[in-house]
C-alpha cells in the first residue's frame, strides 16, 4: 500500500486512524506493520506513541490546525499602532530604525 498524504483527511478522520493503529499495536502488531496496514510512515506511528504515552488516548484527539484566530492586541491598540506607522517614520519615534521593518514593529508594540 501506498503512503497517502495523512493531512488531506479531515481531523476527525485522523483521529480515528490514530485511534485504530494504537489499538492494531495493542493486538501485538509491529510498528512497521500497522504503519503499512494503514498506509502511513512508521515515524507517524512512532509520533502517535509518543503522544499516547505523553498525554494518554486524549494525546490523539483532533486538535485545532492553522493560524491562531485574533491576535494579541487589542482592537484600540492596533488602531493606535498602524496610525503610529502610518504617521511616522521610525526614527521619529525615537526606535534605532529608518525604515518600518517587522522589526521595528515589534520594537514599537514594546515600546507602547
Amino acid at each position: 500500500m501506498t503512503h497517502q498524504d495523512f493531512r488531506s483527511l479531515t481531523p476527525q478522520a485522523q483521529e480515528t486512524l490514530r485511534i485504530k493503529a494504537m489499538a492494531a499495536l495493542k493486538e501485538g502488531r509491529s510498528k512497521t506493520e500497522v504503519a503499512r496496514l494503514f498506509g502511513v510512515t512508521r515515524q507517524a506511528i512512532h509520533g502517535w506513541v509518543n503522544r499516547k504515552q505523553a498525554a494518554g488516548v486524549s494525546g490523539l484527539h483532533a486538535q485545532r490546525r492553522g493560524r491562531p484566530v485574533g491576535g494579541r492586541l487589542k482592537p484600540k491598540q492596533e488602531r493606535t499602532i498602524c496610525r503610529l506607522i502610518t504617521d511616522h517614520c521610525p526614527d521619529q519615534l525615537k526606535l534605532p530604525f529608518y525604515l518600518w521593518t517587522r522589526e521595528a514593529v515589534v520594537h514599537l508594540i514594546a515600546q507602547r
